[in-house]
């Protein structure tokens, strides 16, 4: 996997951060294909709580075996999610 990630501070209480990562191209024994893409906005509640909103776009597509045996594997999955942390530094 190869990837990135950056945070950019808009203020003292807003956060903004992206990612990403892709991999596998079927080398050894990894994934045909495998990418990952997170978007967030991170924002400061109070000292302790923090509350993130954003998006992610994950896929996993992989096969195993030959034949009657193949199996093949594809993993999609996307969409927004929100999350909290509790910051105890």
């Amino acid at each position: 996997m190869i990837g990135a990630k950056a945070r950019i501070i808009i203020s003292k209480s807003v956060l903004l951060s992206v990612g990403g990562d892709i991999g596998g191209f079927g080398i050894g024994n990894s994934s045909d294909l495998s990418y990952n893409f997170t978007y967030g906005n991170s924002f400061k509640v109070s000292k302790l709580l923090l509350i993130t909103a954003g998006y992610r776009s994950l896929k996993y597509n992989r096969t195993d075996g030959s034949g009657e045996d193949e199996l093949h594997t594809k993993v999609s999955a996307y969409g927004p999610f929100i999350g909290v942390s509790f910051v105890l530094s």
